[in-house]
């Protein structure tokens, strides 16, 4: 009866071993698969840890997967958020939320590239407004066709700017109309100069 007991106790422990060496290898596979399964290795290591209390090496293993799971989860926030941020044209926010993210994963050749195009969108964004306000500066002077060609240039890095478009509209408007006017007062004098009253003054009445 004593040797069947041992015996079974030693069928209980080779099988808890198997059991354990079993769980070690697919939390490491898991662990180091590309990209990691964090939710399958932190279960295989559970079990470890449940098989092997005492042992700190496999307790060590458990707790970095459980943090990385929680990096991967925060790391997934930020990046749809900065995403978000995007679609909406905030590419402040957008690129600050991309830099966080790739704090938690530096090497993240798809997230880099899209934080690097939030850059690019904010520069543009920048340089478009710059030449906004001295594209208004210069209509505000009359200047309207220094107006047109500094919107023309804005519009080239912001071209879906409805508030581009209604201004640089109305900059075309006012320098065709300055034509007009400059043309008109130039063949009224040209009529006073020839002696014709009547027709010069109907001219710069127009």
């Amino acid at each position: 009866i004593a040797l069947d007991s041992e015996c079974g106790r030693i069928d209980v422990l080779v099988q808890d071993f198997d059991r354990l060496e079993s769980s070690i290898r697919k939390g490491d596979q898991a662990s180091a698969s590309d990209p990691p399964d964090w939710q399958a290795a932190i279960d295989a290591y559970t079990i470890c840890v449940q098989l092997a209390p005492d042992c700190a090496a496999l307790r060590e293993k458990l707790n970095w997967c459980v943090e990385q799971h929680k990096n991967v989860d925060i790391l997934q926030k930020l990046w749809s958020n900065a995403e978000q941020e995007m679609a909406e044209g905030n590419y402040t926010a957008a690129v600050a939320k991309f830099q966080q993210a790739l704090q938690l994963d530096p090497s993240n050749s798809r997230l880099k590239a899209e934080e690097e195009e939030a850059e690019q969108r904010l520069s543009d964004l920048s340089r478009g407004r710059q030449l906004q306000q001295k594209a208004e500066e210069a209509a505000a002077n009359q200047d309207f066709a220094l107006a047109v060609q500094l919107f023309d240039q804005a519009l080239e890095i912001l071209p879906g700017d409805t508030t581009l478009q209604a201004e640089e509209k109305e900059a075309k408007e006012n320098r065709e109309r300055m034509a007009e006017i400059a043309a008109l007062r130039a063949r009224g004098e040209e009529q006073m100069a020839g002696g014709e009253w009547l027709a010069a003054a109907a001219t710069f009445d127009k």
